[in-house]
């Protein structure tokens, strides 16, 4: 995986940064939980639309596209 905290790859934080979501000036080091909240909600929980689902199939649906990706953990 390389780098990573809070579970975030550069990776993934270099396209949060390109898109806007997080300041520019964050590292994988300096990523702050907050930072880290906002990747996972903008770029997991609401592309798969978490909130529609019930307890704990919300929760099931969020790890698995986390774990695996959208396209791969995607159920719609």
């Amino acid at each position: 995986g390389g780098e990573t905290n809070m579970g975030i790859t550069k990776t993934t934080l270099t396209k949060a940064i390109a898109s806007g979501l997080i300041d520019k000036n964050v590292t994988v080091k300096t990523l702050k939980k907050s930072d880290a909240e906002k990747i996972y909600k903008a770029n997991y929980w609401d592309k798969m639309y978490c909130d529609n689902y019930p307890v704990p199939i919300d929760h099931i649906v969020f790890d698995t596209v986390v774990n695996h990706g959208i396209k791969g953990g995607s159920i719609i």
